[in-house]
C-alpha cells in the first residue's frame, strides 16, 4: 500500500515535517508531500499525519490519518489501540 502510494509520484518530491506532537512513548508528525504525480504530471500536494510508537528506542508502529484531529486521538489513546500501518 505505501509502495504504491510512493511509487505514484515522480523523483524528486518533497516531504516536510510541518508540527511534532509528544505522547507517552509516540509522537504524531504532521507532514506535507509535495512534488509531480506520475500519472499526468501535475503538480500534487498532500498533507497527512504520522503517529508512530516506540519501545526501547526503536519504532514498533507507524499509523498515517488523513484527518489530524483523529491523529490526535489516537496519540492521546492508551498505546497499542486501534488499526495502523506497523512499521517493520
Amino acid at each position: 500500500m505505501v509502495s504504491a502510494y510512493l511509487q505514484s509520484w515522480q523523483r524528486p518530491f518533497i516531504v516536510e515535517a510541518l508540527e511534532f506532537v509528544e505522547g507517552d512513548g509516540r509522537i504524531a508528525v504532521r507532514v506535507r508531500w509535495k512534488g509531480t504525480a506520475r500519472s499526468g504530471g501535475g503538480q500534487v500536494e498532500s498533507q497527512n499525519t504520522h503517529v508512530w510508537e516506540f519501545r526501547d528506542q526503536r519504532a514498533i508502529r507507524f499509523d498515517v490519518y488523513d484527518d489530524h484531529d483523529e491523529a490526535l486521538k489516537a496519540l492521546r489513546a492508551p498505546p497499542g489501540g486501534g488499526g495502523g500501518t506497523p512499521a517493520g
